[in-house]
């Protein structure tokens, strides 16, 4: 639960913890089903796992893995490692970077909705610096603001981010 709500009245669930139980809440059924099929109708048990794979290391490798970047994505004041936690630290430097196509929300902007420019797309360019010694990079170009606003986030959020990405400062 946000401390104080999105609105500062009402406590509110966080859409990242909240979609991450309802992932794990969802494939724990399909592995209780794997579970119970194995134990009971073994056809039932080779046709699932012939296609979709419900074996048990699976659950733990890979689907608690992703329950828990989804959970955390939007954790702040947590710095992010890809060598510790690489499916995490890819789902919040993208998250980070994705501010830049996406409307404005907050309680704040309500009242002058119609004065705020909605989408900072317009005011970014992106490009892909593919080099043949490098690992590829993505290049944001950004307006001042924009440009605040993305490196202030991106550096509190993502070890060693400008491995990946590069920002420019454009007027």
């Amino acid at each position: 639960m946000s401390s104080t709500g999105y609105d500062n009245e009402h406590p509110v669930v966080d859409h990242g913890i909240a979609s991450s139980l309802i992932l794990l809440k969802y494939t724990s059924i399909w592995y209780w089903l794997s579970k119970h099929a194995a134990e009971k109708y073994s056809l039932l048990y080779k046709e699932l796992n012939a296609h979709f794979h419900y074996y048990q290391h699976n659950l733990e490798k890979y689907v608690i893995s992703a329950c828990k970047a989804v959970a955390y994505h939007n954790m702040p004041g947590i710095m992010f490692n890809l060598e510790e936690e690489p499916l995490l630290y890819l789902a919040v430097l993208c998250d980070e970077l994705q501010i830049w196509d996406r409307f404005h929300s907050g309680t704040e902007l309500i009242d002058n909705w119609k004065t705020i420019k909605h989408c900072m797309a317009e005011n970014i360019e992106a490009e892909l610096i593919i080099s043949e010694t490098k690992v590829p990079m993505l290049h944001l170009m950004a307006s001042q603001p924009h440009y605040d606003k993305l490196l202030g986030n991106i550096k509190k959020r993502v070890a060693q981010w400008d491995r990946y990405v590069q920002l420019t400062k454009i007027d």
